[in-house]
């Protein structure tokens, strides 16, 4: 019974902060909230024994992604306007859209039997030799490829003075 108090007041949690994300003028605070959603994420994956992708969520979203994103807004945001728009045109089209994504997902998730999803056995140890062994050299490709990228933002964030 602890367990689905947690599970609903993480998910609660989770909701909460991806309204605020979008509905908070402040883009740092934003990215904040951003977090917060990851973490309460993290949180719904300990308390369905799924302890490695906690760990995968809380390392490599809530720490890494949404530090890239928080530092991109600081060094792009030089000149920050304190009056953001107060309107969206768009909103009436994404309600709808949300909406029926929301719809499909509760008809499609009410379908599945409970015993239809069954955890695979040794699954994390085949991708993590996948990931060190078969395909390293692509995984360490594919790092280099985020640092040059995060660089080359740096690069272009700064001024012509700085030069």
């Amino acid at each position: 019974m602890n367990d689905q108090i947690l599970f609903y007041t993480l998910a609660v949690l989770v909701v909460a902060s991806a309204l605020a994300v979008v509905f908070v003028r402040n883009i740092f605070h934003a990215g904040l909230f951003l977090m917060v959603t990851f973490l309460g994420v993290a949180g719904i994956y300990i308390t369905l024994f799924n302890y490695f992708l906690a760990a995968v969520q809380a390392l490599v979203y809530s720490g890494a992604i949404t530090v890239l994103i928080l530092f991109g807004v600081m060094l792009t945001q030089r000149h920050y306007k304190k009056e953001a728009p107060s309107h969206n045109a768009f909103k009436w089209i994404a309600l709808a859209v949300s909406t029926a994504i929301a719809g499909f997902l509760i008809v499609t998730f009410r379908r599945v039997t409970p015993g239809f999803i069954q955890p695979v056995p040794h699954l994390f140890h085949q991708i993590g030799m996948i990931l060190m062994q078969t395909d390293v050299i692509p995984f360490e490709i594919i790092s280099l490829l985020l640092l040059v990228a995060l660089i080359g933002a740096f690069a272009l964030a700064r001024e012509k003075e700085d030069l």
